[in-house]
């Protein structure tokens, strides 16, 4: 079926209470299918706005990084995701570094493997 972007950042939204309920934000809720094109790009915009006041190291704030750093990489912004997953990882090692155990191992692994595929899409394979 057919959903307006503005309609379903509402409906995720409104759904959004804490990491726990992140479903609306990049997957149907009545399917299960992950979206796609314009309605995955405008939700990962939308998602990461709404936390880009919270601190850095909360796993809300995380969670929506490392969906927009995902969302740049299906859409080919391979220099954007790039510079999405560096900061990321540089988030979660200044709580490495801080003894802060909230850097979750699957976000850490997550935002690695992206990082690694930007940067092989984009030919640097030296680095990734």
């Amino acid at each position: 079926g057919l959903a307006h972007v503005g309609c379903r950042i509402e409906a995720a939204a409104h759904g959004y209470t804490h990491s726990d309920d992140l479903w609306g934000w990049h997957s149907c809720v009545t399917c299960g299918l992950q979206f796609t094109g314009r309605m995955n790009v405008g939700l990962a915009e939308a998602w990461y706005t709404s936390v880009s006041d919270l601190d850095e190291r909360t796993g809300d704030w995380q969670q929506a990084a490392a969906n927009r750093a995902t969302m740049l990489a299906k859409e080919g912004r391979h220099a954007e995701c790039e510079m999405q997953s560096r900061a990321l990882m540089a988030v979660h090692e200044r709580m490495r570094r801080e003894g802060i155990e909230r850097a979750h191992a699957r976000n850490r692994i997550q935002t690695a493997q992206c990082l690694g595929s930007a940067l092989r899409n984009q030919g640097k394979y030296a680095e990734a």
